[in-house]
């Protein structure tokens, strides 16, 4: 069973196609890599599945739904969402300041709980929580920037 499916994905910037009937197919519990030489269409194709791209034909498959045609919002909500290479992290501010702010936009009283779960599953984030995260590592402030 499929986990994320792209089924003959185009799209990419204006007038300029990246992406060509890009097929995909991660199963649950898989781990797949996309590899490529700059320029080749990994990260259009990560922008693709997220929502981040104006004009995207073929189909997105997420747990079993097409999200082709959701905003970037909804799909993130789902559990999908794009980790940017530079991290973005905002330096002067706490751990779970950042992390706070990845949450700014949340409707819901859930914010705690998933606080408390990326805690969880970075524990380096948990010791570090009231620490500036200009002050980490590189692969701990890569922890951030996926948590957030």
């Amino acid at each position: 069973m499929s986990l994320l499916e792209l089924r003959g994905v185009s799209g990419g910037y204006g007038p300029v196609q990246v992406l060509r009937n890009l097929d995909l197919e991660v199963a649950e519990g898989e781990v797949a890599v996309i590899l490529g030489a700059n320029g080749a269409g990994k990260t259009t194709t990560l922008r693709a599945i997220c929502g981040m791209l104006e004009k995207v034909t073929g189909q997105v498959f997420f747990d079993d739904s097409e999200i082709t045609s959701r905003s970037t919002q909804a799909i993130a909500r789902a559990g999908i969402a794009h980790v940017p290479q530079g991290r973005g992290t905002f330096t002067d501010l706490t751990v779970d300041e950042n992390l706070r702010l990845g949450a700014i936009n949340r409707r819901d009283n859930g914010v705690d709980a998933d606080l408390d779960r990326w805690y969880e599953a970075f524990p380096r984030l948990a010791e570090r929580r009231s620490q500036a995260a200009g002050t980490m590592s590189g692969g701990e402030q890569q922890m951030l920037a996926i948590a957030r």
